[in-house]
């Protein structure tokens, strides 16, 4: 009779559909230390200089193995096959930027405007919105995180903001507003 149990515990736990186990900022900042690229994507504007600054000394401190690509002076068909084992991404929430192009394809969706970030898993009210998320790579299978602010200037700083075992942060500065989790296969 226990054998009966057995089998027919094993049996199910191998039809039933696999629980997705959540994807973390931990897990994932640990994998993409093996990509390939710190991918910038930083409009032109009054705080580009300071945040390129930043993201270098980031980069240097914590993703030295990674090529630095900017993608408003290198060609997207340049970038773009380098992103499959996959990448870090530093940019603003811009309409039409690749940073909102990932995000989207991460959450299946974004709405953006000035002091509101909405996806159809979480939404956030208040100024100076700043993301930290794992991302789903739109390019390959790589792993992929996200640092993503409403402004250029903004993302100087942003590695000090509280992140880990989650999926996502989402703050106003530093103060985090949400945070959850993403599952793999999402």
């Amino acid at each position: 009779m226990r054998h009966l149990l057995r089998g027919l515990l094993l049996v199910a736990w191998l039809i039933l559909p696999a629980q997705a186990r959540p994807v973390t900022l931990n897990d994932q900042l640990k994998a993409v230390k093996q990509a390939s690229v710190v991918l910038v994507d930083l409009p032109e504007d009054g705080g580009r200089d300071r945040a390129l600054a930043y993201i270098r000394e980031m980069q240097g401190y914590l993703f030295e193995r990674l090529e630095f690509v900017d993608v408003r002076l290198t060609p997207r068909e340049d970038w773009e096959p380098r992103l499959e084992k996959g990448f870090v991404l530093y940019g603003t929430f811009a309409s039409g930027s690749v940073t909102s192009e990932v995000l989207a394809h991460t959450y299946g969706g974004m709405t953006y405007a000035p002091g509101r970030l909405e996806t159809p898993v979480f939404r956030g009210e208040a100024p100076e919105l700043r993301l930290i998320t794992v991302g789903r790579n739109p390019f390959g299978k790589g792993p992929v995180v996200v640092f993503a602010a409403e402004r250029t200037e903004m993302l100087v700083g942003i590695n000090d903001a509280y992140h880990g075992p989650q999926g996502y942060h989402l703050f106003t500065r530093n103060k985090i507003l949400r945070e959850g989790s993403l599952r793999e296969g999402r």
